[in-house]
């Protein structure tokens, strides 16, 4: 030491407090606060002494946020899990009441300790503060701040509960009948049984309560959930996208709501197109709907509802293009932008759209008649609708040899389309009933007057 003399300090800690925690917290207590105080904290370990590990960090934090409630910065920074707070003096707790073992802190200009002395006939933990010369820091300038501890089995349990690259949020795939377990920022939390998730979670920040096995005064199961929306990043998102049955979404948007802000739809929405391609919308209730989409060309993708809803529901950005054509099958389809008609349509199918002004007289329906050729628009016809009229326009292909049919059976649908926006809705089905009673009438009447003439 580089002094005899002590300044004793008291922790206002009692032995007997958190009575059923033991080395595992004090491994992971520390480890918290090195890795907050510095992402790439290093361990170190003695080959021949199982219970004996050394951490260190390139920061050095001040002696009072060390030996001092309330001193920690963690509570300054949400995003935080410890940095010297009230964990790391449940740590120096544990470990001093823990017979034969031993916790030391060493910064260039102090060391400390701790021992249990006793105050107002209590029994409290205190810090012993020796001063050192800064001279004599024997290690290396990298090195700030170096955290010693002795005590029974510490590095055996540590192994696999300490991921060294954890800094970012991240899920991976959880092996069948074992429990799911959580992480924070690399360090172990906990583990929850009897849960229906396929993943293990690292997450970046994670609400607790003193002893570190609920989340938020929830069940984990129930927390976790929220928290996977709340602190959602790429990586999870495209997890949970190729395994939408997983319970924690479900969970979560049936126990949580819609989350209040954008953040988790718009990664949901964008994971949603990378999987599915940009032709892909979510299926509907109404499976006409759903029919209609894949006849024009979309792929229908059957998600769980409440996931559903949550990509469906992803804010629209002019910047977001992939977020942007997430829609339902109801609204997928183009409106009126983007048609273009091709050169001399009547001098090329003259005969052609003579029958189908034919139609629109004998139905009583004013419409232009306009031919696209556009493979992009993934549909055969659309009727469009505005202050100037109404406006039919049809694929060039539907006018090839032998497309007469499907040709004069497009222009009927759309025709329908005249005054009902929406197909297989009552106001569509009234519509083609009415115009297919027109045609009927017509065509009966036109076979009557050719019996009298004959």
């Amino acid at each position: 030491m580089g002094s005899t003399r002590a300044t004793m300090v008291t922790m206002g800690l009692t032995p007997n407090y958190v009575p059923n925690m033991g080395v595992w917290e004090v491994a992971r207590e520390i480890a918290a606060n090195c890795k907050d105080a510095d992402s790439n904290y290093q361990r170190f370990q003695n080959p021949d002494d199982p219970d004996f590990l050394d951490f260190r960090t390139s920061t050095a934090p001040r002696v009072a946020e060390v030996i001092l409630l309330g001193c920690g910065s963690s509570h300054d920074d949400d995003d935080k899990i410890g940095q010297f707070g009230e964990g790391f003096k449940l740590a120096a707790l544990i470990c001093t009441r823990t017979r034969a073992s031993k916790m030391t802190v060493l910064l260039p200009e102090h060391t400390i300790e701790f021992c249990f002395k006793d105050i107002f006939g209590e029994t409290v933990l205190h810090a012993k503060v020796y001063n050192m010369d800064p001279a004599k820091w024997q290690y290396g300038g990298n090195t700030k701040f170096v955290c010693q501890v002795r005590m029974k089995g510490i590095r055996d349990i540590m192994d696999d509960r300490i991921i060294d690259n954890g800094a970012t949020s991240h899920c991976w795939a959880r092996p069948s009948n074992t429990p799911t377990t959580i992480f924070c920022k690399g360090i172990f939390i906990c583990e929850v049984a009897n849960v229906d998730s396929l993943y293990n979670y690292n997450l970046n920040s994670l609400t607790l309560n003193r002893d570190r096995t609920v989340a938020t005064g929830e069940s984990l199961p129930y927390g976790v959930a929220g928290l996977l929306l709340y602190h959602m990043t790429e990586d999870i998102a495209d997890e949970l996208m190729a395994a939408p049955q997983c319970w924690e979404v479900l969970t979560c948007l049936k126990s949580y709501g819609t989350p209040y802000n954008s953040k988790p739809k718009e990664m949901l929405a964008v994971a949603f197109r990378k999987r599915y391609g940009n032709d892909a919308v979510t299926a509907v209730t109404k499976p006409t709907t759903n029919l209609l989409a894949a006849a024009r060309g979309f792929d229908v993708i059957h998600l769980p509802e409440p996931l559903a809803a949550l990509v469906c529901d992803a804010p629209l950005t002019p910047t977001d293009l992939m977020a942007a054509r997430v829609r339902t099958a109801s609204t997928c389809l183009p409106k009126d932008t983007g048609f273009t008609s091709i050169a001399s349509p009547n001098a090329l199918y003259h005969a052609e759209l003579a029958e189908l002004a034919a139609i629109m007289d004998i139905t009583q329906v004013t419409a232009e008649v306009c031919i696209f050729n556009d493979e992009s628009k993934k549909i055969d016809g659309m009727c469009m609708v505005n202050a100037d009229g109404c406006r039919i326009w049809l694929q060039e292909k539907l006018f090839a040899p032998g497309q007469r049919l499907e040709r004069l059976r497009t222009m009927f649908h759309e025709l329908a389309h005249h005054r009902a926006d929406d197909d297989a809705t009552p106001d569509f089905e009234f519509t083609l009933d009415l115009l297919g009673g027109k045609l009927a009438c017509h065509i009966l009447d036109q076979r009557a007057a050719q019996a009298l003439v004959s």
